[in-house]
């Protein structure tokens, strides 16, 4: 056959003659040594009773068929028995002759199937050189390729058998590996791939590596149908996870990437098991409420929005070695004591005191930054200051990434293990709902066993913070009975009536006395934003919006409303910057004229004779609220509980000017909480205040905007329509093992996650300058005769809103006195108004009429109203009394 072949021969040309081979017929023989040229019309199966198995293996042995050969004709069956006779009757201590007069080289014993396995190897580097030579015609590399695919056909069906269940694996999913995998694949494909490619397998980058892999994935899907390769599921799962769409899904068909069906059963199978939280460690668990509302396309009488809403938990493992929680002395029945308040109110108002102090350290940091800005800005000409203002951007700018960097990091060196949980079928947004959310929680986190932890912490949003730490307080349970109470009363007459619990502490019997609660930074820095733009909207927010575009009335209703966090956050930032460095402009140039060089001393020292009511206004509004809104960024950010408890304070005040029940209360409870607390607990908690999940220094969170970050892919996950217990269940069982599986495929892809790079933030050195420009057109803050106090659009405010931080501490001392005193506390403080024109006291009688009446409609008291009727023809001051009684 070697002989027939054509050689280097000058005189023949390689012919290319593009024709389908003839097909060979359907049953042929196995054989290597079969002769086309003898007829035989018999054939036997290899595994059928006609060959003989020692018939069979011998002929394996000696490289005459394959392990997976199917048929023997029947000439070559009667070959093989003769072979078979003589390697049976041949001395092993000669060398004897064959049944072919040959000697031991051709032998069918183990000499023989090596010598014919040298021969084969020459016989295949010569085939090699010729079709490297281009002495095949495509009709023979046809009938080459074709034989080489129809002899790894069963080899590629069988393998890719054995394979087809590894996408329900999700930990093999999760650490999938494209090496390993193509080193067990069927050699021969990737070996025909790499030579279509050009490449060498040894030497191929990650990305021709994820090509080769879908091209074996293709090739074994194209043998086998029903095959479902790991990687291809992994891209179509993903898709359907990142976009909740069947649509996009159904668009991979042709791909081995599984159906739509396929997906959902992949989903439901591996939500049957449920999520645990890990004993060995501390944990902080926070909730949150997660809703879908259902959409209707038709008009309907007396229709009512359909929701479902969740109770959503993550557990937050910040510190894998810490076990503070299984400490029984550490739980806090044993210092949590409602009724010692009363002890603790002195304590707490001078750490008030002392961190307001503390607050002069960053105002100092901020101002020397601000002035360094502004000096180098100013240029001197003839003893004139000229400040540089045209259309350039002249404020430097800030990398992302240095903008909170004036806060020491005190994130651990491990990033946080973030677990999801199985979600309470509850809206925690009543004292039931919120009672039955601790109850799943407790259950989740093991609370009570004798090895697990005997207590644990707990963090969420302002109302069910609130509903919490009321049902912490006024909820009992009686040792002896197991009956629940509602209210210490009942609890004690309980007590007097049955004799029960007599000699336990009061402590003890409370019903969630293991849990402490913690508020969530990310909505604390929401209201905080909320109230400094209630508070500034008309004095010049309102500018600031219609320069950035908000024009319309409802843009302006969003803007005010603070609809989207971002923006809030970035235009309070723009009006920070802007309004610092024109309050800090006149006292620069002042310093340059004079020769000297400015400083935050100097500064204070100059504010001693500014008279401009604008100016000293805005001088408290900026350096004191924005910078500590600023600060408390800052302070997450950075994870420095230090930075975000004094500016949390500092800024504090200003909720109880603006009557924030829920945020009175949280920011009292937790200061109080905080005194409270045992040293290593208290220390446990300022070691981690917020959590880095991407491991950067400057993308610190609060636990809420942890869990709200799961909410939102949760949110992704969820098909169209209204979802039932079932569906929210899969989802959340799901979402950490569709996010490991996402951050290994985008190391496959070699694609940055958001996590792994810093999250866009704009550059906001044109805004600051252009709202500078504002500010120095309406000559708000340079009109030294000003005795007005007015808005920067020009409209007046009122007299008494120059007081209102006076205002907002005197309200903060008054709550906490009673809150303390009395154990619960709800107050409704005079409003701050902030125009002349909605200062009560400047309306008429007849107005303020009319506000008593629609208020005592809203309060339906009887003693009230009958009040009124005597009070009706008495003088406005009369109003004006009965109206804050009211």
């Amino acid at each position: 056959m070697v002989d027939q072949l054509p050689h280097h021969n000058p005189t023949w040309t390689p012919t290319c003659v593009y024709e389908i081979p003839e097909m060979p017929p359907k049953t042929r023989c196995s054989s290597k040594s079969h002769d086309p040229g003898r007829q035989c019309t018999r054939f036997f199966k290899l595994c059928g009773k006609q060959v003989p198995r020692q018939l069979v293996d011998f002929l394996i042995e000696i490289g005459d068929i394959r392990a997976h050969s199917t048929y023997l004709c029947l000439n070559c069956k009667d070959d093989a028995a003769i072979k078979f006779e003589c390697s049976k009757n041949a001395d092993p201590s000669s060398e004897p002759t064959s049944c072919l007069g040959e000697t031991s080289g051709a032998s069918y014993g183990e000499p023989a199937a090596k010598k014919r396995a040298l021969k084969m190897r020459d016989f295949t580097n010569e085939i090699i050189e010729e079709i490297d030579g281009g002495y095949f015609s495509i009709e023979d590399l046809q009938r080459i390729a074709t034989a080489i695919g129809r002899s790894q056909s069963k080899c590629v069906y069988e393998d890719s058998m054995s394979i087809t269940k590894q996408f329900q694996d999700a930990d093999l999913l999760q650490t999938f590996n494209m090496e390993e995998w193509l080193l067990t694949r069927n050699s021969v494909v990737i070996a025909f791939l790499i030579g279509i490619g050009g490449r060498e397998l040894n030497n191929i980058s990650n990305r021709l590596q994820l090509l080769l892999v879908r091209c074996v994935e293709q090739i074994y899907y194209f043998r086998n149908l029903n095959f479902v390769a790991p990687l291809a599921f992994m891209k179509n799962l993903l898709a359907y996870y990142l976009t909740g769409s069947k649509a996009v899904v159904t668009q991979d068909a042709g791909y081995p990437s599984s159906s739509y069906s396929g997906i959902q059963a992949w989903i439901k199978n591996h939500s049957e098991d449920p999520l645990q939280c890990p004993d060995n460690a501390d944990v902080v668990t926070f909730l949150d409420n997660n809703q879908v509302l259902q959409r209707k396309w038709r008009v309907q009488t007396d229709f009512k929005s359909t929701s479902s809403v969740i109770t959503t938990i993550v557990h937050i493992i910040p510190d894998k070695t810490a076990i503070l929680q299984h400490k029984t002395e550490l739980s806090p029945r044993q210092w949590l004591n409602v009724e010692e308040r009363v002890n603790v109110k002195d304590a707490l108002l001078t750490k008030i005191q002392q961190q307001e102090d503390s607050f002069s350290k960053y105002r100092d940091q901020f101002i020397s930054a601000q002035l360094n800005i502004i000096f180098q800005q100013q240029t001197s000409r003839d003893g004139t200051i000229t400040d540089v203002i045209n259309d350039e951007i002249i404020s430097p700018h800030t990398k992302p990434q240095d903008r909170y960097t004036f806060i020491p990091s005190r994130h651990p060196d491990e990033k946080p293990v973030v677990i999801m949980g199985d979600p309470a079928f509850e809206n925690p947004c009543s004292y039931e709902s919120v009672e039955k959310v601790f109850n799943h929680i407790l259950e989740q986190t093991n609370i009570g066993s004798s090895d697990g932890r005997k207590w644990t912490m707990v963090g969420c949003d302002g109302l069910p913070y609130a509903l919490g730490s009321r049902i912490q307080d006024s909820f009992f349970k009686c040792l002896e009975c197991t009956r629940e109470f509602v209210c210490r009363e009942e609890f004690e007459e309980h007590r007097k009536e049955h004799s029960h619990c007599m000699l336990t502490p009061l402590v003890d019997c409370r019903k969630y006395n293991n849990i402490v609660l913690i508020p969530g930074l990310g909505h604390i820095e929401m209201n905080m934003v909320k109230a400094i733009v209630k508070l500034l909207w008309e004095p010049a927010f309102i500018d600031l919006a219609r320069m950035l575009g908000f024009n319309s009335i409802r843009a302006l209703q969003c803007c005010q409303n603070c609809s989207d966090h971002h923006k809030s956050w970035q235009m309070v930032q723009i009006f920070l910057h802007a309004m610092g460095q024109e309050l800090l402009l006149p006292y620069v140039q002042k310093v340059i004229l004079e020769g000297g060089s400015p400083s935050p001393a100097g500064y204070y020292h100059w504010l001693q004779g500014v008279q401009n009511p604008n100016y000293n206004f805005m001088k408290e509004v900026v350096f004191t609220y924005c910078l500590a809104i600023h600060v408390f960024r800052a302070g997450v950010r950075r994870n420095n509980t230090e930075a975000i408890n004094i500016a949390k304070t500092k800024f504090s005040s200003l909720f109880f000017g603006l009557n924030m029940p829920f945020y009175m209360e949280i920011i009292t409870r937790d200061s109080l909480v905080r005194l409270q607390c045992p040293p290593d607990v208290i220390g446990f908690i300022g070691d981690h205040e917020s959590y880095s999940v991407s491991g950067n220094d400057s993308k610190g969170e609060g636990g809420d905007f942890v869990l709200e970050s799961k909410n939102r892919k949760t949110k992704m996950f969820i098909p169209a329509g209204l979802p039932d217990n079932n569906k929210w269940l899969q989802v959340c069982r799901n979402v950490d093992k569709l996010e490991k599986i996402n951050e290994r495929m985008s190391q496959i892809i070699d694609v940055c996650g958001a996590d792994d790079d810093y999250t866009y933030s704009p550059d906001l050195a044109h805004e600051i300058y252009s709202f500078r420009r504002i500010i120095r057109k309406q000559n708000y803050l340079r009109n030294d005769n000003e005795s007005n106090h007015n808005t920067l659009g020009g409209k007046k405010l009122d007299k008494e809103l120059i007081n209102f931080g006076t205002k907002c501490k005197e309200n903060r001392l008054h709550f906490i006195s009673g809150f303390v005193e009395n154990g619960t506390f709800h107050k409704k403080y005079e409003p701050i108004f902030v125009l002349e024109a909605e200062n009560i006291a400047n309306k008429t009688k007849s107005e303020i009429a009319c506000v008593i009446e629609v208020e005592l409609q809203r309060i339906e008291d009887t003693d009230m109203s009958n009040r009124w009727k005597k009070i009706k023809n008495k003088t406005k001051a009369d109003f004006l009394e009965f109206l804050k009684e009211i």
